[in-house]
């Protein structure tokens, strides 16, 4: 048995490891999800704040300021924080004061206020009115009018601080966007299983709650102030343990935005956030570490071995195992969290993976510092 092979094997196993303890058992865990038993109005409600973040969001403020004018949930208020947008966004939020009147308006002051998504959350959170914080992005719908009670009735047990939603984009004919959707996808697979293995360190901005009393006892975003993104995960693996970290997956609490739409546009996108994985816990960074280098060695190696003669019968043999024992917990993770994917596709995915994510991941190393906006 070659050198070669026997690194074969040894990422398999740490693949197989991954699928079946990791991304197996959030399977199931969907599939044993039952629908909430959402409360009615007479119940006496929780108050929601919900915190957006806005810089030149004119063109997609109204979808969602109706969205969430509709929201079925008797106790809310909708802040948004307008970071010195330059088109119409000061306007439009002025108008639709005067018909919802639980919209709150927040310009920031002084420039010095400036300098990222996480300072002007930090402003809106400060003012905010409840302590159950629910945030989105201004280019973001929930899916339907009982977003807000979903999270909600999550966060009715006392010891759940942090609650993880899910957000996947919309479904266009695209290659970019199938490949946003597989990347997306697995960032799900990620940072679900991770917290119902006890080790929670991401969410997404797009659809995350936690409270604000933990907020201010954690600091806030204060320990990486001089990051310009990283108001979810930073935060998040900051703050969130075993015990206080839920998921939700429930489909009508999914939030929808539109994928970028230039391949550059998408890898900034992915380097903001590897950029931001530089700061997670060691652990953490470790367990990611051993998955996604086991997966790109599996099929570096598995190359190698077809390049020669010997091990190749093997190899295939093992790869197709994983291939259909992945499948299968794709398949009913998919069919739980709407993703519309074909399994049929997963190697070419990870085949560009392999290709891409090793230029992406040594990009954002050194050149860690971003922008979140235009």
């Amino acid at each position: 048995m070659n050198l070669t092979f026997i690194f074969f094997l040894i990422c398999f196993v740490i693949q197989l490891y991954f699928i079946v303890f990791y991304f197996g058992k959030l399977s199931i865990q969907l599939q044993k999800t039952q629908r909430p038993t959402l409360h009615s109005k007479q119940d006496a409600p929780i108050g929601v704040s919900i915190v957006i973040a806005a810089k030149n969001e004119a063109q997609n403020l109204p979808a969602l300021l109706e969205n969430l004018a509709e929201q079925d949930y008797p106790l809310f208020e909708i802040l948004i924080v307008d970071d010195f947008s330059t088109d119409q966004t000061k306007e439009i939020l002025e108008s639709y004061q005067k018909k919802i009147p639980f919209l709150r308006y927040l310009p920031l002051q002084t420039l010095a206020d400036s300098g990222g998504k996480k300072r002007a959350l930090n402003a809106g959170i400060l003012e905010s009115r409840y302590d159950l914080l629910l945030l989105t992005d201004a280019d973001c719908l929930p899916k339907s009018k009982r977003w807000i009670q979903f999270f909600v009735e999550k966060m009715e047990d006392s010891k759940v601080q942090i609650v993880l939603g899910v957000s996947p984009y919309r479904v266009a004919p695209t290659l970019l966007n199938w490949v946003v959707q597989w990347e997306t996808l697995l960032t799900a697979l990620q940072y679900l299983s991770f917290a119902l293995k006890g080790k929670p360190y991401m969410g997404v901005g797009r659809n995350l709650a936690y409270r604000k009393s933990l907020f201010l006892s954690k600091g806030g975003f204060s320990k990486h102030w001089h990051f310009k993104s990283g108001d979810d995960d930073l935060f998040v693996q900051g703050a969130a343990e075993a015990q206080n970290t839920a998921i939700l997956t429930e489909s009508d609490s999914h939030t929808f935005s539109d994928a970028p739409t230039t391949w550059w546009a998408w890898f900034l996108q992915k380097k903001r956030h590897l950029a931001a994985g530089n700061y997670y816990r060691t652990n953490i960074r470790l367990h990611l570490a051993f998955f996604l280098l086991s997966l790109i060695g599996f099929y570096v190696t598995l190359s190698w071995i077809y390049l020669g003669t010997k091990w190749g019968i093997e190899a295939g043999a093992l790869y197709l195992f994983r291939y259909v024992i992945f499948s299968l917990v794709l398949h009913l993770i998919t069919r739980k969290l709407a993703y519309s994917l074909a399994v049929l596709t997963l190697p070419f995915f990870e085949l560009f993976f392999v290709l891409y994510y090793p230029f992406t991941a040594l990009t954002a190393f050194f050149s860690p510092h971003t922008t979140w906006k235009k």
